[in-house]
């Protein structure tokens, strides 16, 4: 009966750990769209007309470069993630830890 007990409660925190990952992933990929649809697509309207822009071309090449890549991976995590068991879950993220050193 302990044995259960205990199981119960280490799939209890695995469950709590997943929706953890997937709520932040989520969150964080949300700000992601916000990042690229709103701020980056309206500081490049500025630099197709010929007014003067808020921010440099170069600064913003140095600023947001990798914005889209980033959230595309973003993007291509939180729809793995929803798809999968929490230990599969946390092999996942293990291997994206590794592979972005």
């Amino acid at each position: 009966m302990l044995y259960v007990t205990v199981l119960t409660k280490v799939w209890s925190l695995f469950d709590q750990a997943q929706f953890e990952i997937i709520s932040s992933e989520v969150s964080y990929l949300n700000s992601m769209n916000i990042l690229v649809d709103h701020f980056m697509s309206n500081l490049c309207v500025t630099f197709d007309r010929d007014k003067e822009s808020i921010i440099s071309r170069d600064d913003f090449n140095r600023l947001f470069s990798n914005a889209r890549a980033v959230r595309d991976a973003s993007a291509k995590l939180v729809t793995r993630v929803l798809n999968m068991n929490i230990t599969a879950v946390f092999f996942l993220i293990y291997s994206y830890i590794w592979i972005s050193v």
